[in-house]
């Protein structure tokens, strides 16, 4: 009896996708030369710029709430105050 080989489940997502060739040929001339040529490369290189892009603007629009929050700059504050006895230390 043949045993069932196991499934591997690969960690790479494989995608046919569609570029408009102006934009394709824009963004592979302001391309690093290493990135040039390699499409696959280039989208994931793309792709990693865009995430970062992302958290940092989730990240700066989760401060700019924060800094609008009456709650916060109320806790904000009273961590201040209550701190503030040390603000001297290591200046002596």
């Amino acid at each position: 009896m043949k045993e069932a080989k196991a499934k591997r489940v690969s960690s790479v997502i494989r995608r046919s996708i569609a570029i408009p060739k102006s934009e394709f040929e824009a963004a592979e001339a302001v391309a690093p030369k290493e990135l040039q040529g390699n499409l696959n490369r280039l989208i994931r290189t793309a792709l990693k710029a865009f995430t970062i892009q992302q958290k940092r603007k989730r990240f700066a629009e989760g401060w700019a709430a924060m800094a609008k929050d009456p709650q916060a700059m109320a806790l904000n504050r009273q961590i201040a105050e209550e701190f503030s006895v040390t603000d001297a230390d290591g200046l002596s």
